[in-house]
């Protein structure tokens, strides 16, 4: 007797094993490592004065 659906029994048993691994690599010291880097760097924003112009009146003179 063959069963009804096939490709979904392979998609479940797909789904467990690729479950399964994900749970291993989340739980791995390789994982932790990979996510615990952080790199300081400060962020710095310097808008274009034409896009703010019509928001903020500035002077346009250099010193």
């Amino acid at each position: 007797m063959y069963p009804k659906y096939p490709f979904l029994i392979l998609d479940k048993f797909r789904f467990s094993i690729f479950s399964k691994i994900r749970d291993i690599y989340l739980s791995s010291s390789f994982y932790n490592q990979k996510i615990s880097k952080i790199i300081e760097k400060n962020l710095v924003y310097k808008p274009n004065p034409n896009i703010v112009d019509c928001i903020i009146k500035f002077n346009k003179k250099k010193n």
